[in-house]
């Protein structure tokens, strides 16, 4: 169906998530101090959210260096009005549209707005997550939990972008926490409280189905605890019994905001999952730093002794973040967005772990916790460094090895010295280097693709520039990750142009590993 065939006005693809964002708020007021922790835990993790903020917008250059990429520009000129909403889809949301364009005329112009917006939103669903899980568990494993997400390099990365990731994430966070609040209740529910709490609940997954579409696993652990937790009453669904309306809109909601990022059209990806999959099932780069073996044996020491005492919370997060990465193992662009929604699992795992013993047991949770801490924050230097990076800190990396021993060339030395035509292919996107047509990490995916385009000896030489090193919003650097991951990759040389300051890293091809 072409864009002049198509019935649907932007306001009919928007509206769901418009009315959503209503029941919403009214949730919240109905739902009161019910879905709050108590005085003292809230402190506390109002006081984690402030350091979130501090690493978003202090450690982190946010406010320097981001830059509007790839789509996420497309938002940032809804939101200076430079567009106007359209019917959308699963590249440019209809409810992320009409959200930036409606703040946008509201709040000034300004790229710095976006920015502190998205920092706020993230540090707050630190806090928001943090509540759940103490909720769900004990006070100071949710303040835990809520400082190794404070911590979380790429979480904070992403709480910079105006992308379709941390909001979602944040309302997924809050989803959980009205179901903790349903089947654990500091006190009981009084029958407004509850239908307060549903609405919430459901408004929060249909609204996450509205800003991210695979972000619905967040559904997953909510159901299951809802369904499975028993409660301390002799009947506890008379207490959640009114919060079945709020649920029933909100699954409503989402089905009429998820239809029209469906129909017509695919979701993308789709003909490619097989392929996809057995590419990214291993894949554990977008993880970091919880992407080496003694961090996942942290993880997973964590959760042995978190599902010793509070085993059904245990087995829905746990269900959220290996359930999450199969699905999304099936996207042939996988990246360290879509694993960003296992990050409550892995929070669940150290702070709940860290406080499931007793005893002389503690020692063990206090020895968790501070690996666990440490091994988030042990990240944020990296992506200091990388995020939205420059020309200048990625020649840096030229100079130290295996680079600096290697030969340079210029770029009129690429079609005879790095990739003769003929003998070797190239994978180069920028026009400097690239041949014609030029090609891209998605070349490599189809092994049959891929050995078409090797030379008669099989020679293949991949130029990987900034963009495949850096961190931003478009993701590059994810696709470069799963070319190593995919291939066995050895430097050859370094292509320098000192009048524009271009450098690329020229890697070997070689065999397929999967």
């Amino acid at each position: 169906m072409t864009p002049a065939e198509d019935p649907l006005t932007p306001l009919q693809t928007g509206w769901p998530a418009m009315a959503c964002a209503l029941v919403l708020l009214l949730g919240l007021g109905l739902a009161g101090r019910s879905l709050w922790p108590r005085r003292s835990t809230s402190l506390a993790l109002l006081a984690v959210a402030v350091v979130a903020l501090l690493v978003r917008l202090g450690l982190l250059p946010a406010l320097d260096r981001h830059v509007y990429d790839g789509h996420e520009a497309d938002y940032w000129d809804l939101f200076r009005g430079e567009r106007q909403p359209t019917r959308g889809g699963t590249v440019l949301y209809p409810a992320m549209q009409w959200g930036w364009w409606l703040l946008g005329r509201v709040l000034p112009a300004e790229p710095a707005v976006p920015v502190v917006l998205m920092a706020l939103w993230g540090s707050a669903s630190a806090a928001v997550l943090g509540a759940a899980v103490a909720r769900l568990s004990v006070p100071l494993a949710g303040v835990l939990a809520a400082g190794l997400v404070a911590l979380h390099p790429v979480h904070a990365a992403w709480s910079s972008s105006a992308y379709n990731v941390i909001l979602p994430w944040g309302l997924g966070a809050l989803a959980l926490l009205a179901t903790a609040s349903l089947v654990r209740p500091v006190a009981p529910l009084r029958p407004r409280q509850a239908a307060g709490l549903g609405l919430v609940l459901g408004a929060a997954l249909a609204l996450v189905v509205a800003t991210r579409l695979e972000a619905v696993a967040w559904a997953g652990p909510c159901g299951l605890l809802l369904l499975a937790t028993r409660g301390a009453g002799a009947s506890p669904w008379r207490e959640r019994a009114p919060a079945l309306p709020g649920l029933a809109l909100g699954l409503a909601l989402a089905g009429f905001a998820a239809w029209p990022l469906l129909f017509p059209g695919e979701v993308p990806g789709a003909g490619e999952r097989a392929l996809a999959f057995r590419t990214n099932w291993d894949l554990l780069r977008p993880y970091e730093p919880f992407d080496t073996l003694p961090a996942l044996a942290l993880v997973v020491l964590g959760a042995v002794l978190a599902a010793r005492r509070w085993p059904l919370p245990t087995a829905a997060l746990a269900a959220l973040a290996v359930g999450n990465h199969l699905l999304l193992s099936t996207f042939d662009d996988y990246g360290d967005r879509h694993a960003l929604t296992g990050l409550a699992g892995l929070a669940w795992a150290v702070g709940a772990g860290a406080l499931a013993s007793t005893g002389q047991a503690r020692r063990l949770g206090a020895a968790l916790a501070a690996a666990g801490l440490l091994v988030t924050a042990s990240g944020l230097p990296a992506m200091r460094a990388a995020f939205y990076a420059d020309d200048h800190a990625f020649l840096s990396t030229l100079e130290a090895p295996p680079w600096a021993d290697l030969p340079v060339y210029g770029l009129d030395r690429v079609p005879t010295a790095v990739a003769p035509p003929g003998q070797c292919g190239l994978v180069a996107e920028d026009p400097r280097v690239a041949r014609d047509p030029p090609l891209s990490h998605f070349n490599l995916l189809d092994p049959v693709e891929a050995q078409a385009l090797r030379g008669p000896d099989g020679c293949l030489r991949w130029c990987a520039d900034l963009q495949d090193w850096r961190w931003s919003s478009r993701g590059v650097r994810d696709r470069a990750r799963r070319l190593h991951h995919l291939y066995e990759t050895r430097p050859v040389a370094v292509v320098r142009d000192q009048d524009s300051g271009y450098a690329c890293q020229v890697w070997q091809v070689g065999r397929r590993r999967r």
